[in-house]
């Protein structure tokens, strides 16, 4: 997955009026990634993909610049 457009979490597949509404992997909503931490050659880690959160620095802190990341839960 090269981009968050290719990433269906667990809300999206569960929302009526999502365009990926119903998409299972592994038996439940939504998609399964499996990664390594860190980069590291342990055991990977397998997670199901929840949400998407997105952080907005500003919104806490309003003379910040408007700093915002995306997070998958």
């Amino acid at each position: 997955m090269d981009d968050r457009s290719d990433i269906v979490t667990y809300v999206e597949a569960t929302c009526r009026t999502d365009p990926n509404y119903g998409l299972k992997e592994y038996g439940d909503f939504g998609n399964v990634i499996v990664y390594r931490k860190n980069g590291k050659a342990e055991t990977p880690v397998i997670h199901r993909a929840i949400a998407w959160i997105e952080y907005n620095a500003s919104a806490s802190n309003p003379s910040a610049a408007s700093i915002g990341e995306t997070y998958l839960i």
